[in-house]
């Protein structure tokens, strides 16, 4: 492992303190850290020692002080040397580092005059070491390290929970604090380090599959989508799965689903109450599930369709609570604990689906046609070997066409919905255009094309209010990232929210303005709802193409008003992003 750092003639002030990351490095080695970090008692003896100029080398040799620098690497190296003759200014070593006491540092007399300005730019952790031998009259330079970049101190459990029921509030602190790379520990798992602006992310989405896995970083929704899940796999076993799913989503498939889409719509629409206010999140989420239902399971209508309905409701129902990502607590502790409820869920999903299953393949080998739906499409698919997908894998690609394509969907267009209403200019000019190009028949996939500010208004809802916080890759071998060396193990994050406000790229980011994608095309490391590289989205069409014909026919058929007032915050179900409070609306007509 190696660290980099400023040469032993540091500057005075921080390289924080600049904005900037410090020039060409020097290489540290290990030797050099061992060297460098020396052990210092609490005891007076040993400031007595300090204070009246002993080299720290002799202290160290009095103390016998060795230790190993762990893989994690020094979080804040307080003036850090390349040349082992040298004495060193102050070091610390991170709490957790393998094998090593809680506080090793060194330091040797300076200057007073010149501690106050290091001291004020020192980062908070290295800041209060500073303090500590402040009578010391101590120089204190701060070198960011290099391997493991700023981020929150509070400890992981507590980075878990901002992380759940916080996310844009605890990433906008830790951008404005930190900057547009930083790092975010949640407890059991690997740094995440957390990438903001558009250069660092096309590193990471222009990057080999097989250095960066989103696999492992996907490993939270294991136990809903189960571990033969495209999202799950990497390298040969992803591409051969996302190559076959890819067939199911070509683009005369998806044109076929329209004339569901715009006749499930209607109907949802003719339930809702006239006069009366209610959620409306509910009713899309109820939408898209139907959706899903009709064109991916083949299922419409009739007593089966009901109970898939309810029992698949039931089951994300259960997965929303973000506690369920944490696996200390996926554990069946007794029938009425939430895991447990779930797990019995998820048992009788694969009791329902084995023989629907079970009736494709006949329906296959009798010959009755090319199935419509993409369930009968995947029992008729081959792998590059010519084998068949098992029930495991139909049950698993199943759930997760299911998780990535209905709650994501229902709250993409809840969101959008709530800026439509919201903008009474955006709202009627809208209408104006789905009256001139569709007039009053159904909406189709023919007329997509032709609807360019319906296409821009629902970009502009995924910019604003993307429903996923971010994607991630882990790494199998070190990478160089924003300045930083990462270890293999760690976790490269690009935040699709941070990277949606960046005002560089969006100006007037909090604002809602359509207009922007008429304007301009955006990179796809700047804006990247669906993800990005080699893992981007395989619904991406199929879900644009929903949301399109629901929001049109909403608008077109449904006169909704907002609640006065309202303006949605973010709550979490499971790994997604909703509004809070489900945008409150009135059907007027």
């Amino acid at each position: 492992m190696g660290l980099e750092a400023s040469t032993s003639s540091l500057p005075a002030t921080s390289p924080a303190s600049s904005g900037r990351p410090p020039g060409p490095p020097a290489l540290i080695t290990k030797e050099d850290l061992r060297r460098a970090i020396l052990h210092v008692s609490r005891s007076s003896a040993h400031r007595r020692d300090l204070a009246k100029g002993a080299t720290p080398d002799a202290v160290a040799d009095d103390e016998q002080a060795e230790h190993r620098i762990g893989e994690v690497g020094v979080l804040v190296v307080v003036a850090a040397l390349t040349n082992p003759a040298a004495r060193p200014v102050a070091c610390e070593v991170p709490w957790d580092a393998p094998e090593a006491p809680r506080e090793r540092r060194c330091a040797r007399r300076q200057d007073r005059r010149r501690e106050v300005t290091t001291i004020r730019d020192a980062q908070p952790r290295a800041r209060a070491v500073a303090l500590r031998f402040r009578r010391l009259a101590l120089v204190i330079q701060v070198v960011e390290h290099v391997m493991l970049p700023p981020g929150p101190t509070l400890p992981s459990a507590a980075q878990m929970l901002a992380w759940l029921y916080r996310p844009t509030r605890f990433f906008d602190r830790c951008l404005a604090r930190y900057g547009e790379v930083f790092t975010m520990r949640l407890p059991g798992q690997p740094p995440r380090v957390m990438l903001a602006r558009q250069d660092t992310i096309r590193a990471v989405f222009t990057g080999s599959p097989a250095r960066l896995h989103a696999g492992g970083a996907n490993a939270l929704v294991e136990p809903l989508v189960g571990p033969r899940s495209v999202l799950l796999l990497d390298d040969a076993a992803h591409l051969r799965q996302r190559r076959l799913l890819l067939a199911q989503f070509a683009g005369r498939k998806v044109a076929e689903h329209g004339r569901v889409m715009h006749e499930l719509t209607v109907e949802a629409i003719d339930r809702w109450p006239v006069g009366a206010e209610f959620p409306v999140q509910p009713e899309l989420q109820a939408l898209t599930l139907r959706v899903i239902l009709a064109t991916i399971f083949g299922v419409r209508g009739g007593e089966r369709s009901a109970a898939l309905f309810h029992l698949l409701s039931a089951l994300l129902e259960q997965a929303r609570s973000p506690l369920l990502l944490v696996p200390a607590l996926q554990r069946e502790l007794g029938p009425l604990t939430p895991w447990s409820r779930f797990v019995a869920l998820k048992r009788r999903l694969d009791a329902a689906l084995r023989p629907i299953f079970a009736e494709r393949r006949r329906a296959l080998e009798r010959a009755d046609g090319a199935p419509s739906d993409i369930l009968g499409q995947l029992v008729a698919a081959r792998d590059d070997e010519g084998r068949p997908l098992s029930d495991a894998q139909l049950r698993d690609e199943l759930v997760t066409l299911l998780v990535a394509g209905h709650e994501t969907t229902a709250n993409a267009l809840a969101f959008t919905l709530f800026e439509a209403l919201a903008d009474a200019a955006a709202r009627e000019r809208l209408r104006g255009e789905l009256a001139a190009v569709v007039g009053a028949g159904p909406i189709g996939h023919e007329h997509l094309d032709r609807l360019p500010y319906l296409d821009a208004t629902i970009h502009e809802g995924l910019r604003l209010h993307p429903v996923l916080g971010h994607v991630g890759r882990v790494l199998t071998e070190p990478m160089r990232l924003g300045g930083y060396d990462l270890p293999a193990g760690w976790m490269a994050v690009p935040c699709i929210y941070l990277a949606h406000r960046d005002p560089a790229v969006f100006p007037e980011p909090e604002r809602f303005r359509p207009d922007r994608f008429l304007e301009r095309t955006f990179s796809p490391y700047a804006y990247l709802p669906f993800g990005g590289g080699a893992r981007r989205c395989i619904g991406m069409s199929f879900a644009l193409q929903e949301m399109k014909i629901v929001l049109a026919t909403i608008l077109a058929r449904a006169g909704l008003s907002l609640r006065p007032g309202y303006r949605p915050g973010i709550t979490r179900r499971g790994v997604v992003w909703a509004p809070a409070g489900g945008v409150p609306v009135r059907r007027e007509r």
